[in-house]
């Protein structure tokens, strides 16, 4: 799966009502499109991990292609610099 097909099935997955629950939970919600953490997880089974997207997926700034990115990146591949960029990143 590529990176713009992901970033298609976010797009699709897309819940207003659930970016207005993850405000009222201190989420900052202003990049967020309110998709469930079980898709993301069923989504990242089938994506396989994979260090190239988890990256550009980060970069994207979408708060749900961040969580996937946490999710299909590579731990061994995973340096303390980048960590402690991902970390200066979160926002909620």
């Amino acid at each position: 799966m590529q990176y713009k097909e992901i970033l298609k099935q976010l797009v699709s997955w897309a819940d207003p009502e659930a970016v207005k629950g993850m405000a009222r939970y201190g989420i900052n919600s202003s990049s967020a499109y309110g998709v469930s953490i079980p898709k993301l997880r069923n989504l990242a089974r089938q994506i396989g991990k994979n260090h190239e997207l988890a990256q550009r997926l980060w970069t994207s700034n979408i708060h749900e292609a961040r969580i996937l990115a946490s999710m299909i990146d590579v731990p061994d591949l995973v340096t303390e610099t980048q960590m402690e960029r991902w970390s200066r990143d979160f926002n909620s």
